[in-house]
């Protein structure tokens, strides 16, 4: 009888469980980024909209009955760490989906996730050219090309001859294409185009060389290190027109460029939407403010969107195939509809100007 008694709660139990749609299993997604060093910035606020997403998926019934885990890593914008984590994620961690801001770092694992049939994700960046990179490489975030493209609108009004200072990255080296591919076309000149490495933190000899040239107006495209760019040129004494991307609004940008930021003009987007501030509080509450809310929207939407397509399957095939399927999605950074090709083309950026130590919005 204690034999029976005890299969009978066993199986009540079971049932229970069963009917009330609770489930042990988690959904894991991998979150892969710079939190230490030239990107650090960017990548912290990135994540902070991915674990904010997440909290609020999990407070309402998760992922398909099934909580979100989130499993992070540092990849400091360096490949060798990017694979590495991508490595720990599938064979040991065995997540769903891998979510990254790194652009380098996902073109550096595209292929063994096309092969393996890993979903990976951009959570801040979107571009023709991962469009073309794999096909199971997704983006959810800032199309990067339209960048270029609002600042050779810009600048192609101020001047006709500009110099660009650029870092070597994957994604700065895309902004200044597509810009100088723009500002040509309609009818500006490049007069010089000088790249650094990112170690680099002295930008004299760069800056002299530009000054040679004699253009009024300079290009610069970097992360937290392109600061030195505007101290040491002021420093020397060059007043240049300086154009710039989102990366300028973090407080290690300001730390490195000193006053020297005053008179900026560079591409944001607008953070004033309810949507928006409706983020911001909930990460208020928790101590926490993002020196550049379009990257924690970008994260935020993201994690979302995967979210969203997880409904029509959670990893592998099933989850690409269902990201196609996502059209039309509401997001704190606008309206993200998939594009065929793999990305979302619908979240793009506006001229602002530092005025005062404020960002001021261009009319």
């Amino acid at each position: 009888m204690k034999i029976w008694n005890a299969v009978l709660v066993l199986f009540l139990s079971i049932f229970l469980v069963s009917c009330s749609g609770e489930s042990n299993e988690t959904i894991k997604i991998g979150w892969v980024g710079p939190l230490t060093g030239d990107g650090a910035s960017f990548g912290k606020d990135n994540l902070l909209g991915v674990t904010q997403a997440i909290d609020d998926i999990n407070s309402n019934w998760g992922v398909n009955n099934k909580q979100v885990e989130l499993i992070v890593e540092d990849s400091q914008l360096d490949e060798t760490r990017m694979i590495n984590a991508y490595s720990k994620f599938t064979q040991i961690n065995n997540v769903n989906v891998i979510l990254s801001p790194d652009y380098g770092g996902l073109l550096a694992v595209v292929d063994k996730a096309d092969q393996e049939k890993v979903v990976i994700v951009n959570s801040l960046d979107t571009s023709d050219e991962l469009a073309r990179a794999g096909k199971y490489l997704f983006a959810v975030g800032i199309h990067d090309e339209n960048i270029g493209y609002a600042l050779a609108d810009f600048a192609i009004e101020q001047s006709t001859s500009v110099a660009v200072i650029y870092n070597q990255d994957p994604i700065t080296a895309l902004v200044d294409e597509a810009f100088e591919r723009r500002y040509q076309e309609l009818g500006g000149e490049t007069v010089i185009t000088e790249g650094y490495k990112d170690a680099n933190n002295d930008f004299r000899t760069i800056l002299l060389k530009v000054k040679e040239k004699s253009v009024a107006m300079v290009l610069v495209l970097g992360f937290d290190e392109s600061g030195f760019i505007f101290r040491q040129a002021k420093e020397l004494g060059l007043n240049f027109t300086f154009l710039a991307m989102d990366t300028v609004t973090s407080e290690n940008f300001f730390a490195n460029a000193g006053d020297a930021s005053e008179g900026i003009y560079f591409t944001s987007w607008d953070a004033t939407g309810a949507a928006y501030q409706e983020l911001e509080a909930k990460l208020k509450a928790k101590g926490t403010v993002p020196q550049q809310p379009l990257f924690t929207a970008a994260g935020y939407d993201a994690v979302q969107f995967v979210a969203k397509a997880m409904n029509g399957g959670e990893s592998g095939k099933a989850l690409h195939d269902a990201m196609y399927e996502i059209k039309n999605l509401y997001g704190i950074t606008g309206i993200l509809t998939m594009s065929p090709d793999g990305i979302v083309r619908t979240v793009n950026e506006e001229m602002y100007q530092i005025q005062n130590g404020e960002f001021v919005k261009l009319g």
